[in-house]
C-alpha cells in the first residue's frame, strides 16, 4: 500500500510541475505570437531531459517525505 501511495504521488507531483511548464510555454506563446524550440544538436535534447529529470527527482523526493517521514527524518536529522 505504502508503494501504491508513493508511486501514485510521485506521479501527481510530476504532472503539476509539468501542467506548469507547459501553462508557461502556452502563456508565452499566446503573449509573444508564438515560442518555437528548435535544437541544432544533441545538447538541447540533453538539457531538456535533464530539466524533466530535476522535476521528476524534486517530485520523488517530494512523495518520499511525505510517505515516509520517519526514514527522512532519520536521514536529514
Amino acid at each position: 500500500m505504502f508503494v501504491l501511495k508513493f508511486a501514485l504521488l510521485t506521479c501527481v507531483f510530476y504532472l503539476v510541475a509539468a501542467i506548469c511548464v507547459e501553462t508557461a510555454i502556452f502563456g508565452l506563446a499566446h503573449w509573444r505570437g508564438g515560442v518555437g524550440i528548435y535544437f541544432s544538436s544533441w545538447t538541447g535534447i540533453a538539457v531538456i531531459a535533464g530539466f524533466f529529470g530535476v522535476i521528476w527527482l524534486a517530485s520523488f523526493l517530494l512523495a518520499f517525505r511525505i510517505v515516509y517521514p520517519r526514514i527522512w527524518i532519520g536521514l536529514w536529522g
